[in-house]
Protein backbone atom coordinates (compact mmCIF):
# COMPACT_ATOMS: atom_id res chain seq x y z
CA UNK A 1 0.00 0.00 0.00
CA UNK A 2 1.56 3.32 -1.07
CA UNK A 3 1.44 6.58 0.84
CA UNK A 4 -1.49 7.86 -1.19
CA UNK A 5 -3.64 4.86 -0.26
CA UNK A 6 -2.71 5.27 3.41
CA UNK A 7 -3.68 8.95 3.39
CA UNK A 8 -6.90 8.23 1.52
CA UNK A 9 -7.84 5.51 4.03
CA UNK A 10 -7.16 7.83 6.97
CA UNK A 11 -9.20 10.60 5.37
CA UNK A 12 -12.08 8.20 4.70
CA UNK A 13 -12.05 7.07 8.34
CA UNK A 14 -12.04 10.71 9.46
CA UNK A 15 -14.89 11.50 7.03
CA UNK A 16 -17.04 8.69 8.42
CA UNK A 17 -16.24 9.70 12.00
CA UNK A 18 -17.15 13.32 11.21
CA UNK A 19 -20.49 12.17 9.75
CA UNK A 20 -21.24 10.18 12.89
CA UNK A 21 -20.36 13.09 15.22
CA UNK A 22 -22.77 15.40 13.43
CA UNK A 23 -25.77 13.07 13.26
CA UNK A 24 -25.52 11.21 16.57
CA UNK A 25 -28.11 11.94 19.24
CA UNK A 26 -26.48 13.43 22.32
CA UNK A 27 -29.58 14.09 24.44
CA UNK A 28 -33.33 13.29 24.30
CA UNK A 29 -34.01 17.05 24.25
CA UNK A 30 -31.07 18.03 22.09
CA UNK A 31 -31.13 21.33 20.24
CA UNK A 32 -32.28 21.54 16.66
CA UNK A 33 -30.33 23.27 13.92
CA UNK A 34 -29.56 23.27 10.21
CA UNK A 35 -28.18 20.14 8.58
CA UNK A 36 -24.41 19.93 9.04
CA UNK A 37 -22.08 18.60 6.38
CA UNK A 38 -19.27 16.19 7.28
CA UNK A 39 -16.04 18.02 8.15
CA UNK A 40 -17.30 21.55 7.29
CA UNK A 41 -20.40 21.43 9.46
CA UNK A 42 -22.31 24.67 8.80
CA UNK A 43 -19.33 26.86 7.93
CA UNK A 44 -20.32 26.91 4.26
CA UNK A 45 -23.68 28.52 5.12
CA UNK A 46 -22.38 31.57 6.99
CA UNK A 47 -21.23 33.54 3.93
CA UNK A 48 -19.88 37.10 3.99
CA UNK A 49 -22.61 38.39 6.33
CA UNK A 50 -22.88 35.70 9.02
CA UNK A 51 -25.00 37.86 11.34
CA UNK A 52 -27.72 37.92 8.67
CA UNK A 53 -27.58 34.13 8.32
CA UNK A 54 -27.72 33.65 12.10
CA UNK A 55 -30.78 35.91 12.20
CA UNK A 56 -32.45 33.74 9.57
CA UNK A 57 -31.62 30.63 11.61
CA UNK A 58 -33.19 32.30 14.65
CA UNK A 59 -36.46 32.68 12.75
CA UNK A 60 -36.43 28.99 11.85
CA UNK A 61 -35.01 27.30 14.97
CA UNK A 62 -35.88 29.76 17.73
CA UNK A 63 -33.79 31.72 20.26
CA UNK A 64 -31.40 28.84 20.99
CA UNK A 65 -30.09 26.37 18.40
CA UNK A 66 -26.96 24.46 17.46
CA UNK A 67 -24.44 24.83 14.67
CA UNK A 68 -21.25 22.99 13.81
CA UNK A 69 -18.27 25.25 13.17
CA UNK A 70 -16.39 22.54 11.36
CA UNK A 71 -16.04 19.86 14.04
CA UNK A 72 -16.87 22.21 16.92
CA UNK A 73 -20.38 21.89 18.35
CA UNK A 74 -21.64 25.43 18.86
CA UNK A 75 -24.72 26.72 20.68
CA UNK A 76 -26.16 30.03 19.46
CA UNK A 77 -28.30 32.00 21.95
CA UNK A 78 -30.08 35.15 20.78
CA UNK A 79 -32.58 35.81 23.58
CA UNK A 80 -31.40 38.22 26.33
CA UNK A 81 -33.27 36.38 29.11
CA UNK A 82 -31.72 33.06 28.07
CA UNK A 83 -28.28 34.63 27.87
CA UNK A 84 -28.69 35.95 31.42
CA UNK A 85 -29.92 32.57 32.65
CA UNK A 86 -26.98 30.74 31.06
CA UNK A 87 -24.09 33.16 31.51
CA UNK A 88 -25.01 34.82 34.81
CA UNK A 89 -27.49 32.71 36.79
CA UNK A 90 -25.70 29.43 35.94
CA UNK A 91 -22.18 30.71 35.28
CA UNK A 92 -20.61 28.17 37.64
CA UNK A 93 -22.24 25.28 35.78
CA UNK A 94 -21.00 26.18 32.33
CA UNK A 95 -17.59 27.29 33.59
CA UNK A 96 -15.08 28.73 31.18
CA UNK A 97 -15.78 26.17 28.50
CA UNK A 98 -13.88 27.61 25.54
CA UNK A 99 -12.78 25.32 22.72
CA UNK A 100 -9.01 24.93 22.62
CA UNK A 101 -8.45 25.99 19.01
CA UNK A 102 -4.85 26.27 17.75
CA UNK A 103 -4.86 30.09 17.70
CA UNK A 104 -6.41 30.22 21.18
CA UNK A 105 -3.90 27.68 22.50
CA UNK A 106 -1.03 29.65 20.95
CA UNK A 107 -2.18 32.97 22.43
CA UNK A 108 -3.25 31.96 25.95
CA UNK A 109 -1.05 28.91 26.56
CA UNK A 110 -3.36 27.40 29.17
CA UNK A 111 -2.94 30.26 31.65
CA UNK A 112 -4.29 33.74 32.26
CA UNK A 113 -7.89 34.93 32.29
CA UNK A 114 -8.78 33.43 28.93
CA UNK A 115 -7.66 29.89 29.69
CA UNK A 116 -10.06 27.07 28.86
CA UNK A 117 -9.01 25.17 32.01
CA UNK A 118 -11.83 25.89 34.45
CA UNK A 119 -9.80 25.37 37.64
CA UNK A 120 -6.99 27.63 36.41
CA UNK A 121 -9.48 30.24 35.22
CA UNK A 122 -11.39 30.19 38.51
CA UNK A 123 -8.16 30.58 40.48
CA UNK A 124 -7.01 33.48 38.29
CA UNK A 125 -10.38 35.18 38.53
CA UNK A 126 -10.42 35.02 42.34
CA UNK A 127 -6.84 36.31 42.59
CA UNK A 128 -7.59 39.12 40.15
CA UNK A 129 -10.74 40.10 42.07
CA UNK A 130 -8.74 40.27 45.29
CA UNK A 131 -6.02 42.29 43.57
CA UNK A 132 -8.51 44.78 42.18
CA UNK A 133 -10.12 45.21 45.60
CA UNK A 134 -6.71 46.27 46.89
CA UNK A 135 -6.47 48.98 44.22
CA UNK A 136 -7.65 52.41 45.31
CA UNK A 137 -10.80 53.46 43.42
CA UNK A 138 -9.87 57.11 43.86
CA UNK A 139 -6.42 56.44 42.43
CA UNK A 140 -7.96 54.73 39.39
CA UNK A 141 -10.41 57.62 38.85
CA UNK A 142 -7.56 60.12 39.12
CA UNK A 143 -5.51 58.05 36.68
CA UNK A 144 -8.33 57.98 34.11
CA UNK A 145 -8.97 61.69 34.53
CA UNK A 146 -5.29 62.54 34.06
CA UNK A 147 -4.99 60.40 30.93
CA UNK A 148 -8.15 61.94 29.46
CA UNK A 149 -6.76 65.40 30.13
CA UNK A 150 -3.47 64.51 28.40
CA UNK A 151 -5.35 63.08 25.42
CA UNK A 152 -7.46 66.20 25.00
CA UNK A 153 -4.39 68.45 25.21
CA UNK A 154 -2.60 66.38 22.56
CA UNK A 155 -5.58 66.74 20.18
CA UNK A 156 -6.50 70.34 21.01
CA UNK A 157 -4.11 71.78 18.43
CA UNK A 158 -6.23 70.30 15.66
CA UNK A 159 -9.29 72.27 16.81
CA UNK A 160 -7.50 75.54 16.06
CA UNK A 161 -5.50 74.52 13.00
CA UNK A 162 -8.39 72.74 11.29
CA UNK A 163 -5.92 70.07 10.18
CA UNK A 164 -7.47 66.60 9.80
CA UNK A 165 -5.96 63.81 11.85
CA UNK A 166 -6.49 60.11 12.39
CA UNK A 167 -7.92 59.41 15.82
CA UNK A 168 -6.88 55.75 15.68
CA UNK A 169 -3.40 56.12 17.22
CA UNK A 170 -4.54 58.84 19.64
CA UNK A 171 -7.29 56.61 21.03
CA UNK A 172 -4.88 53.69 21.32
CA UNK A 173 -2.29 55.87 23.02
CA UNK A 174 -4.88 56.86 25.60
CA UNK A 175 -5.88 53.26 26.35
CA UNK A 176 -2.29 51.94 26.34
CA UNK A 177 -1.01 54.84 28.44
CA UNK A 178 -3.73 54.10 30.98
CA UNK A 179 -2.75 50.42 31.07
CA UNK A 180 0.97 51.23 31.38
CA UNK A 181 0.36 53.56 34.31
CA UNK A 182 -2.05 51.21 36.05
CA UNK A 183 -0.02 48.02 35.59
CA UNK A 184 3.57 49.30 35.73
CA UNK A 185 3.36 52.85 37.13
CA UNK A 186 5.03 53.93 33.90
CA UNK A 187 4.19 57.06 31.90
CA UNK A 188 3.90 57.31 28.13
CA UNK A 189 4.99 60.66 26.72
CA UNK A 190 2.09 62.37 24.93
CA UNK A 191 4.51 64.81 23.28
CA UNK A 192 6.56 62.28 21.33
CA UNK A 193 5.93 61.56 17.65
CA UNK A 194 2.94 59.26 17.87
CA UNK A 195 3.70 57.44 14.61
CA UNK A 196 7.15 56.41 15.90
CA UNK A 197 6.31 55.87 19.55
CA UNK A 198 6.06 52.80 21.77
CA UNK A 199 2.30 53.10 21.33
CA UNK A 200 2.55 52.65 17.55
CA UNK A 201 4.78 49.62 18.03
CA UNK A 202 2.48 48.00 20.60
CA UNK A 203 -0.61 48.92 18.62
CA UNK A 204 0.74 47.09 15.56
CA UNK A 205 1.42 43.97 17.64
CA UNK A 206 -2.02 43.97 19.25
CA UNK A 207 -3.81 44.66 15.95
CA UNK A 208 -2.06 41.66 14.38
CA UNK A 209 -2.96 39.41 17.32
CA UNK A 210 -6.61 40.47 17.32
CA UNK A 211 -6.75 40.02 13.56
CA UNK A 212 -5.48 36.44 13.97
CA UNK A 213 -7.98 35.76 16.76
CA UNK A 214 -10.96 37.16 14.87
CA UNK A 215 -10.16 35.72 11.44
CA UNK A 216 -11.69 32.30 10.95
CA UNK A 217 -9.19 29.71 9.81
CA UNK A 218 -10.17 26.18 8.87
CA UNK A 219 -7.33 24.89 11.03
CA UNK A 220 -9.17 26.23 14.10
CA UNK A 221 -12.35 24.29 13.39
CA UNK A 222 -11.41 21.13 11.53
CA UNK A 223 -9.70 18.64 13.82
CA UNK A 224 -7.59 16.94 11.16
CA UNK A 225 -6.01 20.30 10.24
CA UNK A 226 -5.52 21.62 13.81
CA UNK A 227 -2.07 20.09 14.55
CA UNK A 228 -0.68 21.47 11.31
CA UNK A 229 -2.13 24.95 11.95
CA UNK A 230 -0.74 25.03 15.49
CA UNK A 231 2.67 24.01 14.18
CA UNK A 232 2.45 26.76 11.56
CA UNK A 233 1.54 29.38 14.20
CA UNK A 234 4.39 28.27 16.46
CA UNK A 235 6.87 28.80 13.63
CA UNK A 236 5.54 32.00 12.06
CA UNK A 237 3.49 34.03 14.59
CA UNK A 238 5.85 36.22 16.65
CA UNK A 239 3.58 38.99 18.00
CA UNK A 240 2.43 37.10 21.10
CA UNK A 241 5.98 36.15 22.08
CA UNK A 242 7.23 39.72 21.63
CA UNK A 243 4.61 41.09 24.02
CA UNK A 244 5.01 38.27 26.56
CA UNK A 245 8.81 38.70 26.53
CA UNK A 246 8.25 42.38 27.30
CA UNK A 247 5.92 41.46 30.18
CA UNK A 248 8.42 38.91 31.53
CA UNK A 249 11.05 41.65 31.67
CA UNK A 250 8.62 43.88 33.56
CA UNK A 251 7.89 41.03 35.97
CA UNK A 252 11.59 40.38 36.64
CA UNK A 253 12.25 44.09 37.26
CA UNK A 254 9.31 44.38 39.64
CA UNK A 255 10.20 41.21 41.51
CA UNK A 256 13.75 42.44 42.14
CA UNK A 257 12.58 45.80 43.55
CA UNK A 258 9.20 45.04 45.13
CA UNK A 259 8.19 46.26 48.57
CA UNK A 260 5.37 43.93 49.61
CA UNK A 261 4.12 46.39 52.21
CA UNK A 262 3.90 49.27 49.74
CA UNK A 263 2.96 48.02 46.25
CA UNK A 264 3.65 50.61 43.55
CA UNK A 265 1.21 49.41 40.92
CA UNK A 266 -1.07 46.57 39.89
CA UNK A 267 1.78 44.29 38.87
CA UNK A 268 3.20 44.54 42.40
CA UNK A 269 -0.24 43.66 43.77
CA UNK A 270 -0.47 40.65 41.46
CA UNK A 271 2.97 39.41 42.56
CA UNK A 272 1.90 39.80 46.17
CA UNK A 273 -1.38 37.91 45.57
CA UNK A 274 0.12 35.08 43.50
CA UNK A 275 3.28 34.71 45.57
CA UNK A 276 6.80 34.30 44.23
CA UNK A 277 6.92 30.61 43.42
CA UNK A 278 8.62 29.84 40.14
CA UNK A 279 5.48 28.49 38.46
CA UNK A 280 3.47 31.68 39.12
CA UNK A 281 5.50 33.87 36.77
CA UNK A 282 3.82 32.67 33.58
CA UNK A 283 0.37 32.99 35.16
CA UNK A 284 1.04 36.63 36.05
CA UNK A 285 2.48 37.31 32.59
CA UNK A 286 -0.58 35.72 30.96
CA UNK A 287 -2.97 37.72 33.16
CA UNK A 288 -1.19 40.97 32.24
CA UNK A 289 -1.27 39.95 28.59
CA UNK A 290 -5.03 39.35 28.75
CA UNK A 291 -5.59 42.66 30.53
CA UNK A 292 -3.66 44.47 27.80
CA UNK A 293 -5.42 42.63 25.01
CA UNK A 294 -8.92 43.07 26.44
CA UNK A 295 -8.47 46.51 27.98
CA UNK A 296 -6.69 48.52 25.32
CA UNK A 297 -8.08 47.72 21.87
CA UNK A 298 -11.73 47.54 22.99
CA UNK A 299 -11.63 50.96 24.68
CA UNK A 300 -9.77 52.60 21.80
CA UNK A 301 -12.07 51.22 19.10
CA UNK A 302 -15.16 52.25 21.07
CA UNK A 303 -13.77 55.78 21.20
CA UNK A 304 -13.26 55.67 17.43
CA UNK A 305 -16.82 54.49 16.86
CA UNK A 306 -18.13 57.18 19.21
CA UNK A 307 -16.23 59.88 17.34
CA UNK A 308 -17.55 58.63 14.01
CA UNK A 309 -21.15 58.62 15.30
CA UNK A 310 -20.81 62.16 16.61
CA UNK A 311 -19.29 63.40 13.32
CA UNK A 312 -22.22 61.92 11.42
CA UNK A 313 -24.88 63.15 13.87
CA UNK A 314 -24.12 66.80 14.61
CA UNK A 315 -27.47 67.42 16.34
CA UNK A 316 -26.83 64.56 18.79
CA UNK A 317 -23.28 65.79 19.32
CA UNK A 318 -24.51 69.30 20.15
CA UNK A 319 -27.17 68.04 22.57
CA UNK A 320 -24.69 65.76 24.36
CA UNK A 321 -22.11 68.56 24.53
CA UNK A 322 -24.59 71.02 26.05
CA UNK A 323 -25.63 68.48 28.69
CA UNK A 324 -22.00 67.86 29.66
CA UNK A 325 -21.23 71.58 29.71
CA UNK A 326 -24.21 72.31 31.97
CA UNK A 327 -23.21 69.55 34.39
CA UNK A 328 -19.56 70.62 34.54
CA UNK A 329 -20.43 74.26 35.17
CA UNK A 330 -17.33 76.31 35.96
CA UNK A 331 -15.08 73.26 35.65
CA UNK A 332 -13.30 72.64 32.35
CA UNK A 333 -13.50 68.87 32.78
CA UNK A 334 -15.87 66.08 33.74
CA UNK A 335 -15.56 63.45 36.43
CA UNK A 336 -16.79 59.87 36.50
CA UNK A 337 -19.02 60.86 39.41
CA UNK A 338 -20.95 63.13 36.99
CA UNK A 339 -22.43 60.14 35.18
CA UNK A 340 -25.65 60.15 37.20
CA UNK A 341 -26.36 63.69 36.00
CA UNK A 342 -25.90 63.00 32.28
CA UNK A 343 -28.72 60.66 31.20
CA UNK A 344 -28.66 61.74 27.55
CA UNK A 345 -24.93 61.23 27.21
CA UNK A 346 -25.23 57.84 28.92
CA UNK A 347 -27.84 56.91 26.31
CA UNK A 348 -25.48 58.02 23.53
CA UNK A 349 -22.78 55.70 24.90
CA UNK A 350 -25.22 52.79 25.06
CA UNK A 351 -26.40 53.48 21.52
CA UNK A 352 -22.79 53.46 20.35
CA UNK A 353 -22.36 50.03 21.94
CA UNK A 354 -25.64 48.78 20.48
CA UNK A 355 -24.89 49.94 16.95
CA UNK A 356 -21.28 48.69 17.09
CA UNK A 357 -21.58 45.48 19.16
CA UNK A 358 -18.58 43.67 20.54
CA UNK A 359 -16.76 46.84 21.59
CA UNK A 360 -16.76 48.09 25.13
CA UNK A 361 -16.93 51.49 26.70
CA UNK A 362 -15.49 51.06 30.20
CA UNK A 363 -13.97 54.52 30.44
CA UNK A 364 -15.32 56.47 27.48
CA UNK A 365 -16.68 58.96 29.99
CA UNK A 366 -13.14 59.96 30.84
CA UNK A 367 -12.39 60.60 27.19
CA UNK A 368 -15.07 63.28 26.92
CA UNK A 369 -13.63 66.61 27.98
CA UNK A 370 -13.79 70.15 26.74
CA UNK A 371 -12.08 73.52 27.09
Amino acid sequence: MNIFNILFTLFLIYFIYSCYQKIKKIHPKQLSGPFALPILGNLHQLGKLPHHILTDFHKVYGPIYRLFFGDIYTVVVSDPSLIKQICIDNADLIGNNRPVTPIFKHVQGGRGLSTSNFEQWHKNRNILNNAMKRSSTKKIYDLLGHQANELVKSMKKFSTSGEPFEIHLYAHRYSLATMFKYLFDENIDYNEDISKSKVAEFNTLFVNIIKDLSTGNLGDFINILSPFYYWYLSLTEKNVNLIKDFLRTKYDNHLSTIDFENPRDFLDILIKEYGTKKDTKESIVSVCFDLFLAGSDTVAITMEWFTLRMCNNKDIQEKAYNELKNVAGDRNYLKLSDRASTPFFNAVIKETLRSSPGKYCFDLYCFINYY
